[in-house]
């Protein structure tokens, strides 16, 4: 995939640089109704732009940390709004420490980041160690950075199939998970459901990020990926 150049470039708090993925333009001309299901072509080129935005951030995060971050392949299932109720009920039994990246622009939705607390808790003790922070706030900070971090270049990466340009928002955190996710069943709208894990100095962190698309959006994205496997086809003579 081509790379052009590097635009504006975005500070965390950390003093860590986000750079916006090179967006990448795919042909519009599509018109035939496309299913709203990522099968096994589709997952493949998705879970590709998505190895590439969790390579960025964890790029980042060794800069972060000062640690080299070891990353497991992720792994992408898709749900619906309905589904994604199943799940939540089931995932909101656990403690959790939860970041919220709301988007819009080229693609609508919002993006979770989770941790159960002994995840969050090694991540916190490895990315704060010398700093003399009050505890709550420090956590809270930290969380939210990493959250920063791996959401937006994640998020960016997705977003690069469309070549649209996506503004942020504000991050929100907490650790009720039922509030953070939409109120209503939708089956017509789209989440995906990424569960990773890293290990920095011998120490597990586990995570799982939430990507929830409006409908329009998530059609707009699967469009997206069929015109670039169509591009990847062997041209015949």
């Amino acid at each position: 995939m081509k790379k052009g150049l590097p635009a504006p470039r975005l500070v965390g708090v950390y003093g860590e640089t986000i750079h916006r993925i090179p967006a990448r333009r795919p042909g519009r001309d599509h018109k035939a109704k496309h299913a709203m299901t990522l099968n096994e072509q589709r997952m493949d080129i998705l879970r590709e732009m998505i190895n590439i935005g969790f390579g960025q951030a964890a790029g980042a995060l060794n800069k972060m940390s000062g640690s080299h971050v070891e990353l497991s392949a992720p792994e992408v299932l898709q749900l619906d709004h309905c589904r994604l109720a199943d799940w939540s009920a089931d995932r909101g039994r656990s403690s959790l420490d939860i970041v919220k990246l709301d988007f819009s622009g080229g693609m609508e939705g919002a993006a979770l980041l989770l941790f159960e607390r002994e995840s969050a808790d090694n991540l916190v003790a490895l990315l704060t160690r010398g700093m003399d922070i009050p505890l709550e706030e420090m956590r809270q900070d930290t969380l939210r950075e990493v959250g920063n971090v791996a959401l937006v270049w994640v998020t960016a990466a997705v977003s690069n199939l469309l070549g649209e340009t996506l503004c942020f928002h504000p991050l929100t955190s907490g650790d009720d998970l039922e509030r953070m996710l939409p109120g209503e069943c939708r089956a017509d709208a789209g989440a995906l459901l990424i569960k990773t894990g890293f290990k920095l100095e011998d120490r597990l962190v586990h995570g799982e990020m939430l990507l929830l698309f409006t409908f329009a959006s998530l059609e707009d994205l699967i469009r997206a990926i069929d015109a670039l496997a169509d591009e990847q086809m062997p041209k015949t003579a």
